[in-house]
Formats: C-alpha cells, structure tokens, sequence
C-alpha cells in the first residue's frame, strides 16, 4: 500500500486487494485456461485482439455499471450513513490505484505479453476501483460480479467482458450470462 495511513481508514478487505495487487505479477496467465471460480460461468478468450474487443463492448461496461449500481441502490435504501461515504472513499482510493497502476506498468504489465499498454488505465483502472468499493462495502453488500473480477486479476489473467443478461433482481444478478476472461 502506498501510505500506511490508507490501512486505517480503508476496509482491511480493500487494502488485502491492493495489497495482494501489487505482488501478483499481471496478466502473467493470460491465454491459459484455468479452472474457473464456481460463481460464475466463465468463458475464455486465446488472444489480445479477442480481449479487447470484448472489452471495448458496451455489454462489458453495462454488466459493470449495473454491478455498481446494485452494491449504491442497496446502500441508499438499507445504509444510508455508509453510503454518505461513497464519495469520500472513492477519492481516498484513487491515488492508491494510481499508484499501483504506475508502478505495474512501469515494472511489468505488458511487457512480455503483447498486452496493449493503454489497457491498463483504460480498463484496469476502473476495475480496480470499482473492486475497491465492492470491498469497501462488502460488509453491507456482496458484489458477485466484482468479486470474481478480483479473483481473476489476482490470479494473473484479464477479466474483459461479460455476455449475456443481467437480472434485474439483486438476488438474481449475474446468473443470466458469462464472463469472459483472458
């Protein structure tokens, strides 16, 4: 972590995920397939082009704005006073994820993968974030969708899509489609 003052006022779940970030070497996985989590029906992809086409589909932004809207709307109806700390939190993580995406470009990603380097703070940096305040509030509300995003990163691979529908239900979210993972 890049400050130690971030480990007190930030989830212990979050600062484990930033933490476990920076030791993982990224995307080192990619192209390999792996037994997938058993949340999630996965698909795999063999290639970057692949990869980022998937990415780069509205269908993967609305499958990750729809899981941060579940984790917001529930706060809103159910903890009002952690969800006054949204923003705050938000901007407390930034620099941290910054940092971290700084410091992974610089010293790996993409280097030896063939991995287009404009991924990693256009895609990555808002998984990232996002995974923060899954974790942030998972004691409130499990985020599915965004856990498994943060297993596959940690696990070396890219997470870059999902397909198919996304319940309108809580209980329901995410069970309707795939995700795809490089």
């Amino acid at each position: 972590m890049k400050t130690e003052s971030a480990k007190n006022t930030m989830h212990s779940r979050t600062v484990a995920f930033l933490d476990d970030l920076a030791e993982v070497q990224w995307f080192s996985q990619v192209g390999k397939v792996m037994k997938p989590n058993d949340h999630i029906e996965t698909i795999f992809v063999s290639n970057w082009d692949q990869a980022v086409a998937h990415c780069t589909s509205s269908a993967s932004d609305d499958a990750s704005v729809e899981s941060l809207n579940q984790i917001s709307m529930y706060l809103h109806q159910n903890h009002r006073d952690a969800y006054q700390l949204w923003n705050t939190k938000i901007a407390e993580m930034k620099p941290h994820i910054a940092y971290l995406l700084s410091n992974k470009k610089r010293n790996e990603a993409g280097n030896e993968n063939g991995m287009p380097d404009d991924l990693i703070y256009k895609f990555s940096s808002s998984d990232m974030l996002r995974i923060c305040i899954a974790f942030e509030y998972s004691d409130f509300y499990q985020s599915r969708y965004y856990s498994e995003l943060a297993y596959w990163y940690l696990n070396g691979h890219f997470p870059c899509s999902w397909v198919g529908d996304v319940a309108e239900d809580f209980e329901d979210a995410f069970s309707l489609g795939k995700l795809v993972v490089f």
